[in-house]
C-alpha cells in the first residue's frame, strides 16, 4: 500500500513537473525529430532506419493496443 502512494506520488509529480514546461519539451522533441530526419536523409542507411522505426513503433502500438 506504502509503495503503491509512494509510485502514484512520483507520477503525479512528474506529470506535473512535464506539464509546467510544456513548450520546452515540446521544442525539445521538435528539434529531436528534425535532427534526425535530416540524418536520416543523408545516411546510408535509410532502409535500415526506417526498418528500426517500424519496429519500434510495431512494440509501442502493441503494448499499448
Amino acid at each position: 500500500m506504502l509503495l503503491s502512494l509512494v509510485a502514484i506520488a512520483i507520477l503525479i509529480g512528474s506529470t506535473l513537473l512535464i506539464l509546467s514546461n510544456l513548450k520546452m519539451v515540446l521544442q525539445d522533441i521538435y528539434d529531436v525529430v528534425v535532427h534526425a530526419v535530416a540524418g536520416a536523409r543523408f545516411s546510408d542507411h535509410l532502409a535500415a532506419n526506417l526498418a528500426l522505426i517500424a519496429l519500434w513503433l510495431l512494440l509501442f502500438i502493441l503494448s499499448f493496443g
